[in-house]
């Protein structure tokens, strides 16, 4: 019974962040064209012939997995990490926190801060690319948190971002539902934090 219940909540826990991962990854592409034509422009580049995308040409698609990791930071799906309890006393500025108390590792103060990143409020995938194109992830990106406590299916979740952000860029334009009208970057935080409802269109790319 308990084997049951660690899968389900495994399987549980992997659908619901990529699935939310991937509907704020639309939100930003249709808000940010520049970098929705970019990724294509990319994809098209490694795959002429339109054949499938496979993680093992993730290395020659940096803005695609730049992209990705841009989202991962901006998207902040999960602003809280999991709960922790301190070990012993701490003193941490002119605080003094005793033996037991509970500590909620705020992400979000991360993903923004403006001494770590340039222009936090801006959806920039190039802050992850060094000057030779190459991706670069800094330490203060922890959209899987960090440590023994970090997610372990993150090697899970960013294969299944890549192939599925690929394969759908590689066959559908994401366009506003409407002409002038985009979908909020407001969120609603819950298990994790959703975009609020909203239209989108995928256009079919008429492929040669």
């Amino acid at each position: 019974d308990q084997l049951l219940k660690l899968v389900g909540d495994l399987f549980v826990a992997g659908t619901e962040t990529t699935a939310t991962t991937l509907r704020w990854f639309f939100v930003f592409l249709v808000r940010w064209p520049p970098v929705q034509r970019r990724m294509r422009e990319e994809i098209d580049k490694v795959y002429p012939d339109q054949s499938t995308p496979s993680i093992h040409d993730r290395h020659r698609l940096p803005y695609v997995e730049a992209a990705i990791l841009e989202c991962q930071r901006y998207a902040d799906i999960a602003p809280f990490a999991v709960t922790h309890a301190t070990s012993c006393d701490v003193e941490l500025n002119e605080y003094f926190v005793p033996k037991g108390s509970l500590v909620i590792p705020n992400v979000n103060s991360v993903h923004f801060d403006p001494e770590l990143w340039d222009n936090p409020d801006t959806f920039r995938p190039e802050r992850f690319l060094d000057a030779d194109g190459d991706v670069v992830k800094p330490e203060h990106l922890i959209p899987f948190f960090m440590g023994k406590r970090a997610c372990p299916g993150e090697g899970l979740a960013r294969m299944e971002l890549f192939l599925f952000i690929t394969t759908i860029l590689q066959r559908y334009e994401i366009k506003p539902a409407e002409q002038g009208t985009l979908p909020p970057l407001d969120g609603i935080v819950g298990i994790t934090r959703t975009p609020l409802p909203h239209k989108i269109r995928f256009v079919k790319r008429i492929l040669k």
